[in-house]
């Protein structure tokens, strides 16, 4: 595709990101979120077993978790197409929305810990970013604001 004035849209390589994205999350994503929309028990969903996992890896294995990051660490971010993210995320959603929400906030703590300036946090997103078996999840919790104050970390 290409704009009006004949220029390409994307660079080939954030196209083959982008394609590599929509293959993943249309003949992988799709029938296992179904498959795990299925299951009565959240436990079933996370549990040792469960089909979640195998997502996790196989996103891992193609890359995509490592577009969030910056580019001297994730070594994927084509940083001539600023827009491939958001490609690469909504190419994710039309598989299955809840599954690309987890893989996409996946990487939101270590793209804070890539940019937080700590050397022992950046060697965590450097691992985060060559982990393609998915041995590093990251996640978000939520604390209501009134809570705040009786938040102990690291006690």
């Amino acid at each position: 595709m290409k704009h009006s004035d004949g220029a390409p849209i994307l660079s080939d390589r954030a196209g083959a990101i982008q394609d590599a994205a929509r293959t993943f999350a249309s003949e992988v994503m799709r029938p296992v979120g179904k498959a795990l929309d299925l299951l009565t028990e959240p436990k079933d969903v996370v549990s040792e077993t469960s089909k979640l996992w195998d997502i996790i890896k196989r996103h891992r294995k193609i890359g995509l978790h490592r577009i969030a990051l910056p580019g001297d660490i994730a070594e994927v971010t084509d940083q001539s197409d600023p827009k491939i993210r958001a490609l690469v995320v909504e190419a994710l959603g039309t598989g299955d929305a809840g599954l690309a929400m987890g893989l996409c906030s996946d990487s939101i703590p270590f793209e804070i810990a890539a940019i937080s300036g700590a050397h022992d946090l950046e060697t965590l997103a450097r691992a985060y970013a060559g982990d393609d078996k998915g041995e590093l999840v990251g996640c978000l919790i939520y604390i209501p604001p009134e809570s705040l104050g009786q938040l102990a970390i690291g006690r």
